[in-house]
């Protein structure tokens, strides 16, 4: 197989060469799978490829650790939730 692999900048990167037809099988996250000419198989089984999970923090350092806080409460709301499911993620909560 080592032949055949092709690095890629990216999961866009590797989107972007498969639309190209430089390669013929790329593997990145459903939300980099925008390009034309790519056919979406759909993802991996969890069995093999278990989700990407994303934590929130605030710093002890934060200037404003409320507005922090803020931000990552809206981040995980359902209003955001949306907004993820739109680009081909899945939200935490």
């Amino acid at each position: 197989m080592q032949p055949k692999i092709k690095p890629a900048q990216g999961g866009a990167g590797a989107m972007a060469l498969a639309a190209k037809g430089e390669v013929e099988i790329g593997l990145t996250f459903m939300s980099e799978m925008g390009d034309p000419g790519i056919d979406i198989v759909g993802p991996l089984p969890r069995e093999i490829s278990p989700p990407t999970i994303l934590v929130g923090f605030v710093s002890t350092h934060a200037k404003d650790p409320a507005a922090a806080k803020a931000l990552l409460n809206y981040l995980s709301s359902p209003e955001a939730a949306a907004v993820y499911k739109a680009q081909g993620m899945q939200p935490g909560r």
